[in-house]
């Protein structure tokens, strides 16, 4: 095990390699905006999503997971919209393209881009979850600090 730190590494790899930012995908952007102006049908939202079948096959298998399953599997995207809701396609669209932002052609990089992506999409989900609790347990209107919610 090398006794260099875990920062120090990742500045002396990123120093190494050429550094090309991220582009947020497409399909993301036009689903985003779609859904954030609230001005959008079902068919237009699998349409757009169709144009990628990762995005496609990823919002089937969480329409289909036990945390959405229905009575029956969802076979098509306008089922899986229409199971999953729009907030839900927007946070499933905006992990599935960050997290393949996070890799690259050096193994030891890789990894650790994997772990901290894992990590930071970990935090974003019990950020969540403690935010719906604390709603919920100060009277659905209220935010942490006892101020109404916007």
């Amino acid at each position: 095990m090398s006794s260099t730190s875990i920062p120090e590494t990742v500045r002396k790899l990123l120093a190494s390699q050429p550094i090309e930012l991220p582009i947020f995908h497409p399909v993301a952007l036009k689903l985003q905006k779609m859904l954030s102006d609230y001005d959008f049908t079902v068919d237009e939202v699998s349409r757009v999503a169709n144009e990628d079948i990762s995005l496609a096959s990823q919002m089937l298998k969480i329409a289909n997971s036990p945390m959405y399953m229905g009575r029956s599997k969802v076979a098509t995207i306008n089922e899986a919209v229409i199971r999953l809701g729009a907030q839900q396609v927007i946070n499933l669209v905006i992990a599935a393209s960050q997290a393949s932002a996070h890799s690259s052609s050096n193994p030891a990089l890789s990894h650790y881009m994997k772990e901290m992506w894992l990590h930071s999409h970990g935090s974003a989900l019990g950020g969540a979850l403690a935010g719906t609790f604390l709603r919920y347990a100060r009277g659905g209107g209220r935010n942490v600090s006892g101020g109404h919610a916007a």
